[in-house]
């Protein structure tokens, strides 16, 4: 039976019994609760393998629990003999063991801690051997055979590897960065054979992909599926839903693994981690750093994944400083072409799969493997550049209080420039009127620009910008238009000469009036309106 949350220990002694700093006359009750609490033993599990390399103390465990469970070193365990200890888990412990019958080989044996047999740790330990029985590829460890120790404890025999860190193999081949992103894409080769066969892995990073060489290259391997979930129908039942826990290894657990509720997780958390383990090939870092030896670094480190956006990959190289050299020597080249490399395409593939929202990452592993070999191929990636539209989003998301108030802000700001606008407009069109009026009162003779400005109230300058703009010429041209309209008037109603019309608008040279005409008119003011030659010979 499961323990509520109101009997669990507080988080302190939880945390103490993990890292087996806690008494012995304490530890026993606590071990009995963290037997029956299946979200107390996650706990402890990921406390453990993330903090410290050992993961429960044996002093939580009682006398007769020693005696009668602890594996040893030559201990024969169906028909195979254990050679070392390879590590511990949350509910489990790995073995290099020999096989010796039928066939003589190496192999990884897993099974279960003492003391650990409850119903909730055995379904989740044969819920891994079920989810690693379903998959064959060869980059994933295979199950060879499976039983249970003469004293209850289930084990399962597996594929053993013989291999590095995909990390550590990477820096210490000097692997430029398309040989790395070879061997990423065979990682994703790899997830994506397990989610097309209902299991969602949930625990990707660097110590969970070996590199093992096959016929003289290298392959990743995928091991450890101990967190692993089944998604197909028929299989769910095998595995449990927690609430309360983080699942997966902090660092590099998505941001819906890193929720405190009921886990909404499926196979594009999964290209989260991906994603983090790519960075990590690609500058040697990790997105989000945990901050050891602080209280509090699990809750600053989960706030980060959930609310921060990653640093892209070609920046956080030169936030390195000194160690950015190493870090490009370690890839074939020097600092500034790995920066070169990074920046554009590799970066937003990168932080596509890194996505918080994950229905804007990459749908499947197969799309982030598909999308890094176009990378290769000198193609158009999937993955860009986040528009503005998205962009000025997120930072609405960031800032609603600061936006909100900005946008008010704003929203004054604008109404205010609009009626400033049509006020202006207004007192612009009562201004340029009034010029009208006033040089069709005085035509003869003009008023200077100067004299139009103290009318109006306002300066030449300003005046003459704001008459051509509404206009289309200036107030000279306009007023020497609107004489010549005149003129033609006074020509046309057959009471003046050229001479009488123009003193009548002004004009005291002829030439200076005759040449004005001929200019706005096309004919001189002589034949006006008969307007051309032409058109007077052929009245005749």
């Amino acid at each position: 039976m499961t323990a509520t949350a109101s009997r669990c220990p507080p988080a302190d002694v939880i945390a103490a019994f993990a890292f087996g700093e806690l008494l012995a006359a304490n530890a026993s009750s606590v071990q009995a609760h963290v037997s029956e609490c299946e979200s107390c033993l996650e706990t402890v599990g990921h406390l453990a393998a993330s903090s410290r390399p050992e993961t429960l103390s044996v002093a939580a465990l009682d006398a007769d629990t020693l005696d009668a469970g602890l594996s040893r070193r030559g201990q024969i365990i169906g028909g195979y003999c254990l050679v070392r200890e390879l590590g511990q888990g949350g509910m489990g412990e790995v073995w290099e063991a020999e096989q010796r019958t039928p066939v003589r080989r190496s192999v990884a044996l897993k099974l279960l801690k003492a003391g650990m047999d409850t119903r909730q740790i055995v379904a989740r330990f044969e819920a891994e051997r079920q989810v690693l029985a379903l998959m064959q590829h060869p980059g994933i460890a295979q199950v060879f055979d499976a039983g249970v120790t003469t004293n209850g404890r289930p084990y399962f025999v597996m594929e053993y590897v013989r291999g590095q860190r995909i990390t550590r193999y990477c820096d210490e081949a000097e692997l430029d960065l398309p040989a790395r992103l070879l061997l990423f894409q065979k990682v994703c080769e790899a997830v994506q054979h397990a989610h097309q066969k209902g299991v969602i892995h949930r625990d990707i990073k660097p110590s969970n992909v070996l590199v093992t060489q096959q016929d003289g290259r290298p392959l990743p391997k995928v091991i450890d599926f101990g967190l692993a979930k089944l998604t197909a129908p028929d299989l769910k039942d095998a595995t449990l839903t927690e609430i309360g826990t983080v699942l997966g290894t902090p660092a590099y657990a998505s941001p819906e693994q890193m929720s405190l509720g009921a886990i909404d997780v499926d196979t594009r958390s999964d290209v989260y981690s991906l994603g983090v383990l790519l960075y990590e090939l690609l500058v040697g870092v990790i997105p989000f750093e945990p901050k050891g030896g602080q209280p509090d670094a699990l809750l600053e480190l989960r706030r980060n994944i959930r609310e921060l956006d990653p640093t892209r990959p070609s920046a956080r190289l030169s936030m390195l400083g000194s160690h950015a050299s190493e870090v490009a020597r370690l890839r074939g080249t020097e600092v500034g072409m790995l920066r070169r490399q990074l920046r554009g395409d590799l970066d937003w593939i990168v932080m596509t799969a890194l996505e918080k929202d994950r229905a804007r990452r990459y749908a499947s592993p197969g799309d982030l493997a598909r999308d890094t070999q176009r990378y290769l191929d000198h193609e158009p990636v999937l993955a860009g550049s986040p528009t503005p539209a998205y962009r000025l989003r997120k930072f609405v998301r960031r800032h609603r209080m600061g936006t909100a108030f900005a946008s008010i802000l704003l929203s004054l700001v604008i109404a205010f420039a609009a009626v400033s606008a049509l006020q202006v407009k207004r007192i612009s069109a009562e201004r340029v009127e009034k010029v009208v009026a006033v040089l069709r009162e005085k035509l003869a003779e003009p008023p200077t620009l100067e004299e139009l400005g103290r009318v109006v109230g306002c300066s030449p300058f300003h005046l003459s910008r704001t008459f051509s703009a509404a206009n289309g010429m200036t107030i000279p041209q306009y007023t020497r238009q609107l004489r010549m309209e005149r003129a033609a008037e006074l020509l046309k109603s057959g009471k003046f000469n050229v001479t009488e019309a123009a003193l009548e608008v002004g004009y005291s040279s002829l030439s200076h009036f005759s040449q004005a005409f001929h200019d706005t008119f096309g004919c001189c003011p002589g034949l006006y309106p008969l307007r051309t030659p032409t058109q007077k010979i052929a009245l005749k």
